[in-house]
């Protein structure tokens, strides 16, 4: 797993910026809840009451507003190209959009939590980082059919996300090393580190961010539970970005005596510590996603439809 940043004391935020926060975190909360929905809903082909069809209808829509009406067409003219040139068959599917918005979301929490620990400046920089590598992620598993029992098809769905995830880690770990370090060294009155020893002692958080989920991805479309659902491959990105989440949420346990501070609860300093930030931010996600499944389920069964 990766690592966050020292922890650094920042001013109060101003109304002005905790309405936005709260504005943004709600958008980001609906946004990530939904696309867990609807990865769920093709991943194990569940269907849900008319009630939550017309809340994925809208959701449909606005991402096809928000993204999908300008870049599909350029996504199927590269991909004409590439297929003309390399002779492949390439296809966008629509679970790419799915993939986008959930990681992009994992992607602007991380960068929105680690507010507190970095130079000002920092969530635009990570996020212009994130955003296109969600999207290389997004589109790069989109092109693979869900292909029910077939291995390799599901393999690469989740090898590409975990790829996307090692690669804006590490994209994180340059920024924390080039900007953040001088500062931390600065505000804490510490000898400054040289660049790569700090950049290369910590680099093996993203690598057993990549080693574990490789693994993960490589073992779990092969077990009988998993390979029959009609897309695997996408189950494994649900349950990858899941242990990411209940990851930061422990992170954020230990790291509570670290940025504690004088007359601070326990829940206050937990809220306060990025992965805390993070964990909890992506819980919510998934804790909303499954409280409309588990509603859909117990509708169902009650015979609405």
């Amino acid at each position: 797993m990766t690592n966050q940043a020292e922890h650094v004391p920042a001013k109060p935020a101003g109304p002005i910026i905790r309405s936005v926060d709260s504005v943004v975190g709600a958008a980001s909360l609906l946004m990530g809840a939904s696309s867990v929905v609807s990865l769920i809903q093709h991943a194990f082909n569940v269907g849900f009451i008319s009630a939550i069809e017309i809340m994925l209808a809208f959701y449909e829509r606005f991402i096809c507003m928000l993204i999908g009406w300008w870049t599909e067409p350029i996504i199927g003219n590269l991909l004409a190209w590439l297929n003309g040139l390399v002779n492949w068959d390439l296809h966008l599917y629509p679970h790419w959009k799915h993939i986008f918005v959930l990681v992009a979301v994992y992607f602007f929490r991380d960068a929105a939590a680690s507010g507190p620990m970095k130079r000002p400046g920092g969530e635009i920089f990570l996020s212009a980082i994130g955003f296109p590598i969600a999207a290389v992620i997004s589109i790069g598993a989109g092109c693979i059919a869900p292909t029910p029992t077939d291995w390799r098809a599901n393999f690469e769905i989740a090898a590409i996300a975990v790829i996307g995830v090692t690669l804006f880690d590490i994209a994180k770990l340059i920024w924390y090393a080039g900007w953040l370090r001088p500062w931390v060294a600065k505000r804490r009155g510490r000898t400054l580190e040289a660049y790569w020893p700090y950049l290369t002692s910590r680099l093996h958080f993203p690598a057993r961010t990549f080693v574990v989920g490789m693994s993960i991805a490589a073992a779990a479309p092969g077990l009988p539970l998993v390979r029959d659902l009609p897309n695997s491959g996408l189950a494994v990105v649900l349950t990858l970005i899941l242990m990411l989440t209940v990851y930061w949420l422990w992170v954020g346990v230990t790291r509570v005596a670290e940025v504690r501070e004088p007359g601070d609860d326990w829940w206050s300093a937990y809220r306060r510590s990025g992965p805390g930030l993070l964990g909890l931010a992506m819980l919510s996600v998934f804790v909303a996603a499954f409280v409309v499944v588990v509603s859909n389920s117990l509708a169902l069964e009650a015979g609405v439809r």
